[in-house]
């Protein structure tokens, strides 16, 4: 079944802010992006998907992952898009799973570091931190209206990300 878009639940944040990095997957020709770490408490537990895009949550409803699996090279670009500044600090958790999301309109800066996912094209009411390099924008009603991923990084062969995973279980141990 079909949302018509992403509910969200948008409360003062808990914890410290979590570490998030984009990484372009060359060889798969598809953008990953953790947010927070891997652990215990912290996996993959439910989706939203759609036919570019998934979003992965654990059991707190809490964002884990973002797959984009439209390949950059399709990406819509404009000279002008830049991301939003002011972004507040949340607790952001998803209401939604399993279910499948309207088509996703993905727009980038022309050298593809910075990527907007267009969910719904109602006004936006409020902009909130995720992660690192991951902001979200939402309506009135806390729905999702679009995500902007920043700092894109070309990863061959999962280096990086690999990399960017050992540094994140180091600093939280």
């Amino acid at each position: 079944m079909a949302v018509e878009a992403a509910r969200l639940k948008i409360s003062a944040p808990t914890e410290p802010p979590v570490p998030g990095r984009a990484f372009y997957q060359i060889e798969e020709d598809r953008l990953f992006v953790q947010v927070g770490l891997f652990d215990a408490e912290h996996r993959f537990y439910s989706f939203l998907d759609s036919h570019s895009v998934r979003l992965d949550f654990d059991k707190e409803a809490r964002l884990v992952f973002v797959d984009v699996r439209q390949a950059r090279r399709h990406w819509q670009t404009e000279a002008d898009l830049k991301p939003p500044k002011a972004a507040k600090l949340a607790d952001v958790r998803w209401l939604d799973f399993r279910e499948t999301l309207p088509p996703v309109k993905i727009t980038a800066t022309p050298d593809r570091t910075t990527v907007r996912l267009k969910f719904s094209t109602r006004p936006v009411s409020q902009t909130v931190h995720v992660a690192d390099n991951l902001v979200i924008r939402i309506d009135e009603d806390d729905q999702l209206t679009d995500m902007w991923i920043t700092q894109i990084q070309d990863d061959l062969g999962g280096r990086f990300l690999a990399a960017f995973r050992k540094r994140c279980l180091l600093r939280a141990s």
